[in-house]
């Protein structure tokens, strides 16, 4: 079967699935408070596209203040171990990810590094949504 017609984990087939249970993770970077929510998804086959069923939260980290290194830089170092001991302590490993999002949110946004947080998780192949969105949205 191509590649194209799978999930990114194994064993899954989108054509020949008809209830499909996903493991996702959300990210939110903000300008004051971070954290990720690990949530189970359940979707079933309504004709030709899947509808959630089911929404199930699994784990929520703790909330941090987002750390800075300097008043225009996120501390990445220190954002990456955290979201490190959010997925220790959810009992997962990334790569057991089905999917997910991760928001910049605020002034979080306009950070010099704010680029290379959100690529943090875009090295995650495909499976994560990246969206970044001004103060306006997160108020």
């Amino acid at each position: 079967m191509p590649s194209s017609l799978r999930f990114s984990a194994a064993n899954r087939d989108f054509v020949a699935d008809d209830r499909i249970e996903l493991t996702s993770v959300g990210v939110d970077i903000g300008s004051s408070t971070s954290q990720l929510v690990f949530s189970r998804l359940v979707l079933e086959r309504d004709g030709q596209r899947y509808v959630t069923v089911e929404r199930a939260i699994i784990h929520q980290s703790p909330i941090l203040l987002t750390p800075y290194s300097d008043p225009t830089t996120i501390d990445g170092a220190k954002l990456e171990h955290f979201v490190q001991q959010a997925y220790d302590d959810a009992g997962y490993l990334r790569e057991e990810i089905d999917s997910g999002a991760v928001i910049l949110t605020g002034t979080a946004l306009l950070k010099d590094n704010s680029r290379m947080i959100a690529e943090l998780f875009a090295a995650e192949a495909g499976r994560f949504v990246a969206v970044s969105a001004g103060d306006r949205l997160e108020a």
